[in-house]
């Protein structure tokens, strides 16, 4: 009997114990799910170590990047930002990117992301670390900025006429823009190559675009082609009389 009145006295008190450990789990959980920022001015390299915290990647940072331009670069918040993992990825890149730097994977598996200046010497290398996605992807999330690359099938336009028609297009944006079209050599398939929300707005475009030809009026296809076989008609007799002249 005492063995069990002791048993039921540690139970009694271990369960407040667990009680809170849940609570204390279940509260950061719940920090965790929401990223907050204060208003105010923040410095961007305090805002990639909050974000990467929160997110739970590895963010390098070249220092010197930072500071190129004497003190590291801020950004100034009229009100409070509450979003969560989703949002915080893309405020983190909208405001690096605003200050002309690009948040690039290093190794995606492993959580392992690098900054490097949109404008710097390794510019280049925001290009060619673009992460494969799928258009449903991209479309997901429209307003994130890292560098992706995707391929498109079209069905009823031609990609190669498509591709021409939206280069320019975006030239004429100018801007910090590393997009890319081209196609893979045949006429249904495009690759598409930038920040994702550049590579998003070209997506919806085709969406718009890509769409069957009107139909014809019932029998307006006949009349055409009566009118064809009657100037075929005619351009043979006009032959035959300067033959015969």
């Amino acid at each position: 009997m005492r063995t069990n009145t002791l048993f039921f006295t540690a139970s009694l008190f271990s369960l407040p114990m667990a009680t809170a450990a849940c609570v204390a789990q279940d509260s950061k959980t719940t920090e965790r799910a929401h990223f907050v920022i204060e208003a105010g001015e923040i410095k961007l390299t305090d805002l990639i170590d909050r974000a990467a915290a929160h997110l739970q990647w590895n963010i390098l940072v070249d220092a010197r990047d930072m500071t190129a331009s004497g003190n590291p670069p801020t950004a100034k918040l009229q009100q409070p930002i509450d979003v969560d993992r989703n949002g915080c990825e893309e405020v983190l890149t909208s405001l690096l990117y605003r200050s002309g730097f690009v948040v690039v994977p290093v190794d995606e598996e492993k959580h392992i992301y690098e900054v490097i200046a949109s404008n710097g010497v390794r510019a280049r290398e925001i290009t060619t670390r673009a992460v494969r996605r799928t258009p449903a992807e991209i479309l997901a999330r429209p307003t994130l900025l890292i560098p992706v690359t995707t391929t498109v099938t079209l069905q009823h336009i031609n990609a190669v006429v498509a591709t021409n028609s939206l280069r320019p297009f975006f030239a004429s944006i100018g801007g910090n823009s590393s997009l890319i079209i081209g196609n893979v050599g045949n006429n249904t398939g495009m690759v598409i190559s930038g920040l994702q929300d550049q590579v998003a707005t070209v997506l919806r475009m085709l969406e718009t675009c890509d769409v069957p030809p009107p139909k014809m009026e019932p029998g307006l296809e006949d009349r055409l082609e009566a009118i064809e076989k009657r100037l075929r008609a005619l351009e043979g007799k006009g032959e035959a009389q300067k033959q015969e002249r």
